[in-house]
């Protein structure tokens, strides 16, 4: 069951960037703070996008010599299909020193938490068995532009408490401690249709469970993106956990004509690397109103000790924007999945429409005032997983405030 979360005395909404309001009586010194809250009921959990690659992951896994050691029923696969009915909230508060944006540097303190029911199969044994996922985390970030805002770096540290994701053991805890460098660096020419910009990401974590007799592991991610287009993108940098990421915290497509990337996911258990890879490729064009986007995916996911659960996927994305007008933006996604390497049953489509809606301020009547900014967007998705004849209605809510 979802739990409602309120945060006191902050504020009482929530995620994911950082934006706010200025102290009048310091010069150099303001403070900010943005609240992002999403609901979904989705196949993946919200930072992720692969879901047809989970899908398939889970279930050889569970046919595994490990586990079943047999291949699984079709009704036992189309199970392993469910929605995930979900919160996320991330509050975040800044302190930045500098007298304007781009000379400025930023330390961050965020808290956040998650909850995402039948998350995880409880007993691969038994795989049409879920637990909920809940995750409580907070930490600080540290960053800056450098040489005429050419680089970027930001390092950070995070703390997470994480419940249900042991594996025969979905009440206890298990904890956390991620370290974090990302960098961006840029070249941009005569005009701003010139601008190339580079990416790089690095994260460590350190997991321990809270049952002592368990092994601890580590997981390291490397990421990079890169983009060409018009857009500079904002100070809200994390590191690509997925290959949506550098797109959905940073940049906006429509200002793009080449977008790419790279993300290298290496969990280590006692004997075992799990590895995961992600490489996609992107261009956009307008024409009138209306901008078309398209990007090729590859999800590649393999076990050094078990080739048998190796498998990948092609998705193919064609995103057609409209900007009705300065506040209001529609979204028309439409993407499909093919097995390239493993089972084909969770191959599918996805076809969806979103409306967006923002405000911005208006410089010259907010001058001497709080700045507030917000938006606010409703997705629907219509997703079909053909093969298994499982046909699935997703929402999503996304509300964002800045001070």
């Amino acid at each position: 069951m979802i739990r409602p979360i309120i945060f006191l005395p902050l504020v009482i909404i929530t995620d994911m960037s950082y934006a706010g309001f200025q102290n009048e009586t310091m010069d150099t010194i303001s403070f900010s703070f943005q609240s992002i809250d999403r609901f979904s009921t989705s196949t993946t959990d919200i930072e992720r996008v692969d879901d047809a690659r989970s899908f398939v992951s889970e279930a050889l896994f569970s046919e595994s010599t490990s586990r079943l050691s047999r291949p699984l029923t079709k009704d036992e696969l189309k199970k392993i299909i469910r929605v995930k009915e979900q919160m996320h909230t991330l509050n975040t508060l800044r302190m930045s020193f500098g007298d304007t944006p781009d000379n400025s540097a930023h330390v961050d303190v965020f808290y956040g938490y998650k909850d995402i029911e039948d998350a995880q199969i409880t007993d691969y044994l038994a795989p049409d068995t879920f637990n909920d996922v809940t995750l409580s985390e907070y930490g600080t970030a540290i960053q800056k532009w450098f040489w005429s805002n050419r680089v970027f770096l930001q390092g950070v540290y995070k703390h997470t408490s994480r419940r249900g994701v042991i594996e025969f053991l979905p009440t206890q805890l298990e904890y956390l401690d991620a370290y974090e460098v990302n960098g961006a660096i840029r070249f941009q020419k005569n005009t701003a249709n010139d601008m190339v910009m580079f990416f790089p990401s690095y994260v460590f974590q350190d997991i321990e469970p809270e049952v002592s007799t368990l092994p601890t592991r580590e997981r390291r991610i490397v990421s990079f993106g890169f983009t060409y287009g018009n857009e500079r993108p904002s100070d809200d940098f994390r590191s690509m956990f997925s290959v949506d990421g550098i797109l959905e915290r940073r940049l906006d497509p429509r200002g793009l004509h080449l977008y790419g990337g790279y993300v290298k996911d290496i969990e280590s258990y006692s004997d075992v690397d799990v590895t995961k890879e992600d490489y996609f490729f992107g261009t956009s064009f307008g024409f009138g109103k209306f901008h078309l986007a398209v990007q090729p995916t590859f999800f590649i996911y393999e076990v050094d000790n078990d080739s048998s659960q190796n498998n990948s996927q092609f998705r193919m994305n064609l995103n057609l924007y409209h900007q009705t007008t300065k506040k209001i933006s529609f979204t028309f996604p439409l993407r499909c999945d093919i097995a390239v390497e493993g089972p084909d049953d969770f191959e599918n489509w996805k076809i969806g429409t979103e409306m967006r809606y923002y405000t911005k301020p208006d410089n010259d009547s907010n001058k001497g005032h709080q700045a507030i900014i917000w938006s606010i967007s409703l997705r629907y998705d219509r997703q079909s997983f053909y093969n298994l004849d499982e046909n699935l209605d997703l929402l999503n809510l996304y509300f964002k405030l800045e001070l």
